[in-house]
């Protein structure tokens, strides 16, 4: 039986979620196949399932992500369906609050997540992606100069008619 069809028998409940993450725990040389299905520009039932598996598991295991990070980087700016981004943003903002992970960063990779979380800023329709795309890019504000200033006029711009849900990310960040 291949990742593709153990995937299929998941659904989208966070139980299941759990027992996707616990068989990549115990099967950890489908961890491959589980990046490649969720970074896949797919929308498939199967490729979203895997996100949320993916998300699970990382969030649990980060250090899984380290010889991954560029396929996985690379990749999440191609997503347009809006619970995978979910997921990479997610996975995203807990890789990369850790100060440590962010150090060991280069200009390339740093330039690709601020790139990563601004197109997650300008083409949300749902407000978790936007959220952790906005804490994630508050780690690499003083990179560059003009991105802080982006981001507050981003904050300005919605903030008036803004969900409770965004208030708290803006408060978080500030």
């Amino acid at each position: 039986m291949d990742l593709k069809e153990i995937l299929l028998t998941h659904h989208s409940s966070i139980a299941s979620r759990e027992q996707g993450g616990a068989f990549i725990n115990q099967h950890p040389e489908f961890f491959p196949s589980l990046l490649e299905l969720t970074c896949t520009p797919q929308e498939k039932r199967e490729n979203i399932l895997a996100s949320w598996i993916l998300e699970k598991y990382v969030i649990e295991k980060l250090s899984c992500l380290d010889s991954h990070l560029i396929i996985f980087l690379k990749r999440a700016k191609q997503q347009t369906n809006e619970s995978k981004k979910r997921a990479m943003a997610k996975i995203l903002y807990y890789y990369f609050r850790n100060e440590d992970r962010r150090k060991l960063l280069s200009t390339q990779k740093i330039d690709l997540i601020i790139d990563i979380c601004f197109s997650y800023l300008l083409t949300f329709k749902q407000l978790a992606p936007l959220c952790f795309a906005l804490k994630t890019l508050h780690f690499f504000r003083k990179h560059q100069a003009w991105i802080e200033e982006e981001m507050q006029a981003f904050v300005e711009k919605n903030l008036p008619n803004s969900s409770p849900g965004f208030r708290a990310a803006v408060r978080q960040i500030s």
